[in-house]
């Protein structure tokens, strides 16, 4: 017995986006003029109903017996999402799927995503070399043979990811390329609600460089003090409290000093950073001011300590930073401790103080904290904003 299944969709109603385009190369979707109108745009145009026809032929059966089915169009998942659309979505809990490459996910994302990389970094790399050397459709071909054994896989991690989340799922490339064209038909068919990302991580960062260089700031309130008195901690007690804080060296994963990186994560590069930053901010969006902090030190491993401490020289000089080193050899903490606040610290904190302040006694910390509150709201009843 043989069995044949073809399902047939009419072209002009179902195909979103333009072809002949490298990942890279397609054109900035973002931009309506170098994109085809979507299924929604067309619908005035066209019937509102399409055929899914499918033909079974047996070798006893006609293949007049073919079964008709009927959908309404405007029932069709309509397969692209505009940015601002897509970050309203995200807030309510829709998941986001970043298709692109390791390497790629890991120099920035859009805060929040998850990657299920349609190509390995290796995958990519080598896509590319086919294409600048033997042209598109090679590379072309040989991107289907690397990725068609692996759809059900990829297909297992987007669910994994959705789980019980707010569909649909939306996917993004680089700039709304093949990637996430191909993964976004690959859920749908697979009954996966998708969308495509027009514009892709491109559309995003641009976003993100345009709110900063374009937003209007509430009035930004700085914690600052010598190393070791608390900020941190005053900080997180105010988010408790419902303070519009921004945790910089959180965002960062650094403390911002010599010793700033000892005992955290790997920090994000700067476009992570950025992208953190700005989620953190919208976040924020209508609060009345920003609090923000000055940056403090942990005490962490001894083998990490060797060459944030070899790079005061320049500062402290070499005969500090040799005695220095020698009380990190004997293990001496608390005398280090006491000489990187007494001769780098204090002195680096006091030289930058800023000429308009309120300075707040932290002792005994609950009082202390009180008086930052207190501090707090006096500065927001004389801003002019």
């Amino acid at each position: 017995m043989i069995s044949l299944a073809l399902f047939w969709l009419r072209e002009r109603d179902l195909n979103p986006r333009p072809s002949g385009y490298e990942p890279d190369e397609l054109p900035d979707c973002s931009i309506p003029r170098q994109r085809m109108q979507t299924l929604t745009e067309t619908l005035p145009k066209v019937n509102r109903y399409f055929y899914i026809c499918c033909v079974v032929v047996h070798d006893s059966v006609e293949p007049s017996s073919a079964i008709h089915l009927f959908c309404k169009a405007d029932k069709l998942i309509q397969a692209t999402i505009d940015l601002p659309k897509a970050l309203v979505l995200r807030r309510q809990g829709t998941t986001l799927i970043d298709v692109r490459t390791p390497a790629e996910f890991a120099e920035a994302t859009i805060p929040g995503a998850v990657n299920v990389p349609i190509f390995s970094d290796a995958e990519r790399a080598r896509i590319g070399t086919l294409y600048k050397q033997e042209g598109k459709r090679v590379a072309r071909k040989v991107g289907i043979e690397l990725v068609a054994p692996k759809i059900p896989q990829l297909l297992e991690q987007v669910e994994a990811a959705q789980q019980e989340r707010r569909e649909p799922v939306i996917l993004f490339c680089w700039r709304g390329g093949m990637r996430s064209l191909a993964m976004t038909s690959f859920c749908n068919l697979a009954g996966i609600a998708a969308r495509q990302l027009l514009g892709g991580h491109k559309a995003f960062r641009r976003h993100v460089c345009s709110y900063f260089e374009q937003q209007a700031w509430p009035p930004i309130y700085v914690l600052r003090g010598l190393t070791g008195v608390g900020k941190t901690r005053v900080l997180q007690e105010l988010q408790k409290k419902n303070y519009p804080t921004v945790d910089l060296e959180g965002l960062a994963n650094h403390r911002g000093s010599a010793f700033g990186a000892l005992g955290l994560p790997p920090q994000p590069a700067q476009k992570m950073f950025e992208a953190l930053l700005w989620d953190r901010l919208d976040e924020l969006k209508g609060a009345d001011c920003l609090v923000t902090e000055g940056e403090s030190l942990h005490i962490e491993v001894r083998n990490q300590f060797e060459r944030p401490i070899q790079a005061l020289k320049e500062r402290l000089g070499k005969q500090v930073v040799a005695e220095l080193l020698q009380l990190l050899e004997a293990g001496d903490w608390h005398a280090l401790v006491r000489e990187l606040m007494v001769r780098y610290y204090d002195p680096l904190y006091l030289h930058t103080l800023p000429e308009q302040r309120l300075e707040i006694e932290l002792e005994p910390f609950a009082s202390g904290l009180q008086r930052v509150e207190q501090a707090l709201a006096s500065l927001q009843a004389k801003s002019p904003l």
